[in-house]
């Protein structure tokens, strides 16, 4: 399967740059606050189990908003839809600053994860419009590797903030942040999309479009491993404060240190990908991949009841596992625009919608369950690493072993 950059005459690294910008606001949305968690449970007078569903509401937005701006970024252009989220994102983040009460702060994450759902998903679409193949998977791993940055940055930027300051300033950096990136974005982001068609956004060619992407095997398959791999690495990150502060003991500075460490993992397994596609086609690495995880998952479980909650163990094997879960996602993304479908934005809002609905089970689980956060995410990562080898093997079992 090779691959290669399907247009000249534009800059590919500027665009790649611009998407990176455009990308790191949603991980910083997402995680900078994960440190003051405390805090806020004491501001809104409220429950850890309470809190832990801001998460729930973030990606319940971000899941949605991706069915609308995939179509939209079709129909009229990538930019456009881009600066759109972007605008959106800036107001749930000036909510969630300005909230007095946790229902308030419910619906700024709500609206901020909104606005965030144009910034990666229509940048799948953009990488789709500039390159194919393996091209696509190391363009699309080449950023991962710097959006793996990001989970190590944002925990301290939001840790050292909330220390020496009020929490709500994590909100209004990332406010500030989206005006910025909105301006960059206007100024130097040409348009990938060279043919618009506004007639997708017909309500019978849009329902089409959509059930032709659904019912895609190659689109169900990569959707359904990235949503376990996701789900994943959202259990983790929605279950650390509450282990490394609450039962381990550490300060939010400390936390932030520990977690940006383990988070390094992504950018391991960036590079290790980059390399392994050298040799090995895409359903090779996702296998391999998932086999990781669930020994990764299942040596964590066997911890945590010999030991209980120990913090050797707790790294090494939450890093191995996030490690192997970065090497799906680029690999499950190339599989699924193997897909014949033409509509690149629908097909990229269907995959966001299953990477992202990872994230709502996994940390709407984890809300639920009555065990304490240790245990609980052993419990999600271990049942997502199973789901997800167990379904990509008996999907791709005959096209696994074989050359590309």
């Amino acid at each position: 399967m090779k691959g290669s950059s399907l247009k000249t005459g534009i800059n590919n690294n500027r665009i790649l740059l611009l998407l990176i910008l455009v990308g790191s606001l949603a991980p910083l949305a997402a995680d900078a606050y994960l440190p003051a968690m405390s805090l806020l449970t004491d501001y809104f007078q409220t429950s850890d189990k309470m809190l832990k569903f801001s998460v729930t509401a973030y990606f319940i937005g971000f899941a949605g908003a991706q069915i609308i701006f995939g179509p939209l970024s079709d129909a009229h252009g990538r930019k456009k839809v881009i600066l759109l989220g972007i605008g959106i994102g800036a107001l749930g983040a000036f909510v969630c600053f300005s909230a007095q009460t946790i229902w308030q702060f419910y619906l700024g994450r709500l609206i901020l994860g909104i606005g965030m759902a144009s910034g990666i998903p229509v940048a799948r679409a953009v990488l789709k419009d500039l390159f194919s193949g393996k091209a696509l998977s190391q363009a699309a791993s080449s950023i991962n590797m710097v959006f793996a940055l990001m989970p190590f940055i944002t925990p301290l930027i939001g840790a050292y903030l909330a220390s020496y300051f009020e929490w709500q300033t994590i909100f209004q950096l990332v406010f500030v942040l989206t005006l910025i990136v909105f301006a960059l974005t206007h100024w130097f982001l040409p348009e990938t999309n060279n043919h618009p068609d506004p007639s997708i956004l017909k309500p019978h060619n849009l329902a089409r479009a959509f059930l032709c992407v659904i019912k895609d095997k190659q689109v169900f398959i990569y959707g359904l491993s990235t949503l376990c791999a996701f789900g994943s690495s959202v259990a983790y990150m929605v279950s650390a404060p509450f282990i490394f502060l609450n039962t381990l003991g550490f300060n939010m500075i400390e936390f932030a240190w520990v977690a940006g460490l383990i988070t390094l993992s992504y950018l391991i397994g960036g590079l290790l990908n980059n390399q392994v596609t050298k040799r090995f086609n895409l359903n090779e690495i996702i296998f391999f991949a998932f086999v990781c995880m669930l020994m990764s998952a299942i040596s964590l479980g066997i911890s945590l009841i010999i030991w209980g909650p120990n913090l050797i163990a707790m790294i090494v094997n939450v890093f191995l596992l996030m490690l192997s879960s970065r090497m799906v996602f680029p690999n499950a993304l190339a599989g699924a625009f193997t897909s014949k479908q033409r509509e690149v934005g629908v097909i990229s809002s269907v995959y966001g919608v299953y990477h992202t609905l990872g994230a709502v089970i996994a940390s709407g689980i984890i809300g639920m369950l009555n065990f304490d956060a240790a245990t609980s995410m052993a419990i999600v990562l271990t049942s997502f690493s199973l789901i997800g080898l167990l379904s990509f093997y008996l999907n791709q079992r005959k096209s696994l072993f074989v050359a590309c």
